[in-house]
């Protein structure tokens, strides 16, 4: 039920839309109306609103969650990191919410009960918040009011403080506890990022697409260098990229650091402010340009380049070089971070990479944050290749963001210039995509098969193979070693087909050997191959171990032997050594057709092997490579 008085300073009609409504800014004259009960009290002017590029207004009415409301105020709040419109908006149940703005985007919250919260000296930025839903805090900080409009069911004054932990929830929630200027919470908001269509005011949208506030061309006030203010709207901070000063934008330019030789672009960027690139469909423009580094002087900082892109629809991104590579980067949300010794977030688990204290060193261009020169960050990469998540924490935020890997030639293509241009790659990236990754698997998966199915044909073909002649060849007792009397010629034997000849002896050796000349002869008269065979077999105790090497068989392969009949010859000849050896007195003989041989089954198999055995070494040199420029390089 709304409740309308008169303005004790102007005299205006002041109307309370909510009967839980306490104070209430005049629109003629903007005195701040307390009230209490039937009485009103004029607790003085407020200061007038500062400009900034939201699109909500007093009054409109939208709806969420089936439930119609209306903005009736308007606090606008100021941090460490600039200025953000926080406005009240009142249910039709009499139930009260916000909506928070910052940096384009906008997050609806409703009041909730607040039992139960820990204190806030106990939260620091990256912390859980365990005892109801799962939450991350992503800031923790003091907040003052620089301003008010319209009505707020709370008594809040213009320059009131107060300490507050921002939290990130899984699914896009997202929560504030307010702690008042003490240590216990005295109201807790909750809610979600929104769009305004999804809350019913997406006509403020369309009509503020013809008004859209312009470039403005600005001159910096140390060198008189011309600016170009592309977000007048949004950005705070403005580098000039030729003397180097850094400038807050309030209305009018001011220098917060003076131009002076340490100040001075330390880098030449490689794309121009305001270049357009078109990146994943959508084209951008490059509003800022930085250089980070990290590390200690033991070694010299380690440097990279990030690019801040802008499209009015899609907010901010980052394209970060980093020694030639090149990464997509948008913020995520944090509450969807899994946490452990490793991180989890969109269904991918991401390994730690490395960990570093980094700075910004040198700046050029407009930003829509408070940046300045030398501020530290703790950053946590963790890497999915292409994909690499980054958690950065300071002494009062934590963010999460999530880059992706764009080759160089990409870059290029998105930014219509010759892919030479751009710096050329050094080393291997902690998000470049593996070209063998997976491969080897795949690989050995073939190898295995064709290894089974190599071994399956030699065994098929030696069940097939045939022993066309067989004998017990005794030695003559008294005949000297390689003396004609030894000699054998074995039996006619007949060879069908066309293919190989295997000829194998064995016999019975003791510190012997057993040498055979041999000649494989046709009936008609050609000798077809000569060859030569020995077998031998040795053992004896060595500084008191036994030993033995060698085997009573031995075997020849003769190829391509035609059919025919044949006759085999083998000339033997022998020796024992030691006083423990024995002389042969016999050996047997096989001649078989059509067996494999074992080398030519190793030879297939050490040439099939080859592939993945070097595919595996180059994945394994790759990933070698990039885990060397981690916290975890030879491990």
């Amino acid at each position: 039920m709304s409740y309308e008085v008169s303005c004790p300073s102007c005299g205006a009609g002041v109307i309370f839309a909510f009967d839980a409504s306490i104070v209430r800014v005049c629109s003629a004259c903007r005195s701040l109306l307390v009230r209490e009960g039937a009485s009103i009290e004029n607790a003085g002017r407020v200061a007038e609103l500062v400009s900034t590029p939201s699109l909500l207004r007093l009054g409109e009415s939208g709806s969420y969650q089936g439930r119609s409301f209306q903005i009736v105020g308007r606090v606008q709040v100021e941090h460490s990191a600039g200025l953000w419109d926080e406005w009240r908006i009142g249910f039709s149940d009499g139930r009260f919410g916000w909506i928070a703005e910052s940096l384009g985007r906008r997050h609806l919250m409703l009041d909730v009960e607040v039992g139960g919260l820990p204190a806030f000296k106990e939260f620091g930025p990256g912390d859980n918040l365990k005892d109801r839903t799962p939450m991350i805090a992503t800031e923790v900080g003091t907040a003052t009011a620089k301003t008010l409009d319209g009505e707020l069911p709370t008594d809040l004054r213009p320059g009131e403080t107060w300490n507050y932990v921002d939290l990130a929830g899984p699914k896009g929630t997202f929560a504030t506890i307010d702690f008042g200027d003490g240590d216990a919470a005295r109201a807790m908001y909750q809610g979600r990022a929104v769009t305004l269509e999804q809350i019913g005011l997406g006509h403020l949208a369309r009509e503020a697409g013809a008004t859209k506030a312009m470039a403005q061309a600005l001159q910096c006030p140390e060198c008189r260098g011309a600016l170009t203010l592309r977000l007048p709207d949004l950005s705070q901070r403005i580098a000039c990229p030729y003397c180097g000063t850094l400038l807050a934008v309030e209305g009018t330019l001011k220098a917060i650091e003076a131009a002076d030789t340490k100040n001075k672009l330390s880098f030449e960027p490689t794309f121009k402010l305001g270049a357009k690139a078109k990146l994943d469909g959508v084209t951008w423009v490059v509003l800022g340009a930085m250089e980070r580094s990290a590390g200690g002087s033991e070694y010299g900082r380690y440097r990279w380049r990030e690019y801040l892109l802008h499209q009015p629809a899609r907010g901010f991104r980052w394209l970060v070089e980093d020694q030639g590579h090149w990464t997509f980067v948008d913020n995520a949300h944090a509450g969807d971070l899994g946490r452990g010794a490793k991180r989890t977030f969109g269904g991918q688990t991401f390994s730690h990479f490395v960990s570093s204290e980094t700075s910004v060193d040198s700046l050029a261009g407009e930003f829509p944050w408070a940046v300045t020169r030398g501020e530290t960050t703790r950053a946590d990469d963790y890497i999915a290749p292409p994909l690499i998540l980054s958690e950065e924490s300071t002494a009062t935020e934590f963010t999460v963001s999530l880059g992706r890997y764009v080759p160089r030639d990409e870059i290029a293509a998105a930014f219509g210039v010759a892919a030479p241009s751009l710096p050329r790659p050094e080393g291997i990236h902690a998000a470049q995509p593996n070209p063998f990754q997976g491969r080897p698997g795949a690989l050995w998966a073939t190898f295995s098969m064709l290894a089974a199915a190599l071994v399956v044909i030699f065994l098929g073909l030696n069940i097939r193979s045939q022993t066309v002649y067989g004998a017990k060849v005794n030695l003559p007792p008294n005949a000297a070693s390689g003396s004609p009397e030894a000699v054998f010629i074995s039996e006619p034997f007949t060879l069908r087909g066309f293919g190989n000849v295997r000829v194998e002896v064995q016999a019975v050796l003791d510190n012997s050997w057993l040498y055979l000349d041999g000649t494989l002869a046709s009936t008609k008269g050609a000798a077809v191959g000569d060859f030569d065979m020995e077998a031998g077999y040795f053992r004896g105790v060595e500084s008191g171990s036994a030993w033995s090497e060698g085997s009573g068989t031995a075997y020849k392969f003769l190829g391509r032997v035609p059919a025919g009949e044949y006759t085999l010859r083998l000339a033997p000849q022998w020796g024992v050594v030691g006083p423990t050896g024995r002389k042969p007195t016999d050996y047997r003989i096989e001649i078989r057709r059509g067996v494999p041989s074992f080398s030519y089954l190793v030879l297939a198999l050490c040439l099939l092997f080859l592939w993945p055995a070097w595919i595996t070494m180059r994945n394994w040199n790759f990933e070698t490579a990039r885990w060397s420029e981690s916290d975890h390089g030879g491990s």
